[in-house]
């Protein structure tokens, strides 16, 4: 088994519901069905990706406010409170989520950030303050990987 905690967020616009799940879950027809999971073993951006690729769908990504906010608080209310890897990287023109090949339309970045820190900070991290912060790609981190549909 891997070690990962997930954690699903049934979704629809006027209602939010969130759990630890540990393994299987059945999406209801009124929702959208997300899993996250917090995978315990630290790896660079790009081997954080192929993991994420190779056993759920990709890192994380978020495409609104309430949809981060709504990870952060379960995050917290788990009591992690580390910094993981999320799904955006500076392709050196803008910052875009690895599943897509579009330029981002939500931002939480940190005060100061993105600041490319010696021309060497190509890979977002998610904060334990829930905010965003760009760092080297190699340095190795926890990361959050998702399903979803």
């Amino acid at each position: 088994m891997f070690s990962s905690l997930a954690l699903l967020f049934l979704i629809r616009p006027d209602f939010y519901f969130s759990m630890y799940v540990f393994q299987g879950f059945a999406c209801l027809p009124w929702c959208s069905c997300y899993r996250y999971y917090i995978i315990n073993e630290f790896k660079n951006w790009t081997e954080a990706q192929n993991y994420c690729r190779k056993y759920y769908y990709d890192l994380a990504t978020f495409d609104n406010k309430e949809e981060h906010d709504q990870v952060v608080q379960t995050l917290r209310s788990g009591g992690f409170t580390g910094s993981v890897w999320i799904g955006l990287y500076d392709d050196r023109y803008s910052w875009r989520w690895s599943n897509s090949k579009k330029n981002m339309t939500y931002t939480n970045w940190a005060g100061n950030e993105p600041n490319n820190y010696q021309s060497k900070e190509a890979c977002a991290i998610f904060t334990k303050r829930g905010d965003w912060a760009d760092v080297p790609c190699e340095n190795p981190f926890f990361f959050l990987c998702y399903n979803g549909n």
